[in-house]
């Protein structure tokens, strides 16, 4: 070297000569992106890919490439993991090609390299159909199962792979080997399969785990076959809540295969297929809400009558109110002609007792029982006062008068005229 006189060089991954003690570069990189060509028509220099360099690289403190390190760290624990959930070789493999496209998109960095290497492991498994559930990874890394579904999704999503739908017959058979169902395992898992494409046919499938229609498969093929295993054995085995179990089998049994024996679920095949849960879930919860805003309508309908019977009950009290007021003044008025015509006669009327003797009403065709000075009590002497009576009726029945005279004219003319006379309409 120029610089420190070390004889120590090195090759930097894009191919420059520099010194391991100073770092000064001796000579500058030599790969290029055009293709050149010499003088008989040979490309000029070797192609170098993006995941492998060739030649001499650029090396740590410790005198081997980080890279490498990471790889075999990486190789490492897909060896782990593959070994505990028994996956083969080849899948390894193309696991350790996932994982170097991954560290080429600095996928790796900041992120363990566990979570990472399994997840390019299931990237693996999901494409080549083999019964692993991403909650196995994660029992042998001893991670969250969300922690590493997290690193899985952001895996798929920034190397745009495209991944099968998960078929739940695939873990069946695994699932009723658990079980232990012995000599009638096959049978068992046939009939397990059979309800698993049932409930594919009727949309239950669609959107869910695997693991929750396995078990309700597997739940009622067991109890067709005789077999007495709880729920508790069943969410052990296919690791998922009891909760879901019993959703699974409540989707089920809405189904029209519910309502069939076993013989007739064996030998029929209903051609009819059900909406899904979801869609009927929320039809009815549509419906439900309906109903109650019908219900709140009815109930500000009532309230609204309520309302409407106060509003006239108070109009009617005010009405009556306003007719007594009406009431009370023409007695006031009536009174005060009584105290006017006793004011012009002088005389003062008694008032009225309060009970009445209801005999003095009784007709009386006769005077004999009245003595001559009480006959002399009810006829007035007094001419002025007579008088003064005779205007007061003549003003008060002046209509009935003025009728009976024009009554007595037609009288007189029909007698002149030779006629009976009219009779008047009653």
């Amino acid at each position: 070297c120029k610089l420190c006189g070390s004889e120590s060089f090195a090759t930097s991954n894009d191919g420059s000569v520099v010194c391991t003690d100073c770092g000064t570069i001796k000579d500058s990189a030599n790969i290029v992106s055009e293709i050149s060509f010499g003088d008989n028509s040979s490309i000029v220099g070797t192609f170098v890919s993006a995941t492998r360099r060739t030649g001499s690289s650029y090396r740590s403190l410790g005198g081997r490439d980080s890279r490498a390190m990471s790889l075999e760290n990486a190789r490492r624990r897909l060896d782990e993991i593959a070994t505990s959930l028994k996956i083969r070789t080849h899948h390894i493999d193309s696991a350790q090609r996932s994982f170097e496209l991954a560290m080429e998109n600095n996928f790796t960095k900041g992120r363990k390299t566990k979570l990472v290497a399994a997840s390019c492991l299931y990237v693996v498994c999901r494409r080549e159909k083999t019964p692993h559930l991403l909650i196995d990874f994660s029992e042998v890394l001893q991670v969250n199962v969300f922690t590493l579904a997290h690193t899985f999704l952001q895996l798929i999503k920034l190397l745009n792979i495209q991944l099968p739908i998960v078929d739940p017959s695939l873990f069946i058979y695994r699932f009723s080997s658990s079980l232990e169902f012995g000599s009638q395992t096959k049978e068992v898992t046939a009939t397990a399969n059979k309800l698993v494409a049932r409930m594919k046919r009727d949309w239950m499938c669609t959107g869910r785990k695997p693991s929750g229609i396995c078990g309700a498969a597997l739940y009622i093929a067991s109890k067709i076959h005789g077999f007495k295993r709880s729920m508790k054995e069943i969410v052990h085995i296919v690791k998922i809540g009891e909760s879901t179990l019993l959703a699974r089998l409540e989707e089920f049994r809405r189904t029209p295969s519910a309502s069939l024996r076993f013989s007739e679920f064996d030998e029929m095949e209903i051609e009819e297929e059900c909406d899904p849960p979801s869609f009927t879930r929320n039809r009815l919860k549509e419906q439900l809400e309906l109903e109650a805003k019908q219900k709140e309508q009815k109930e500000r309908e009532k309230k609204e009558k309520k309302r409407l019977k106060r509003e006239l009950r108070k109009k009617k009290k005010s009405k009556s109110e306003e007719i007594e007021n009406e009431e009370n003044e023409e007695e006031k008025e009536e009174k005060e002609e009584i105290e006017e015509i006793e004011e012009i006669l002088g005389i003062s009327y008694p008032p009225l007792p309060s009970e009445v003797d209801s005999s003095v009403f009784e007709p009386n065709d006769t005077l004999d029982d009245l003595s001559e000075d009480e006959l002399d009590l009810y006829l007035e002497h007094d001419k002025e006062t007579v008088k003064k009576k005779e205007v007061i009726w003549t003003e008060l029945n002046k209509e009935w008068i003025e009728k009976n005279a024009e009554r007595q004219r037609e009288i007189d003319e029909d007698i002149k005229a030779g006629r009976p006379p009219r009779k008047r309409k009653q």
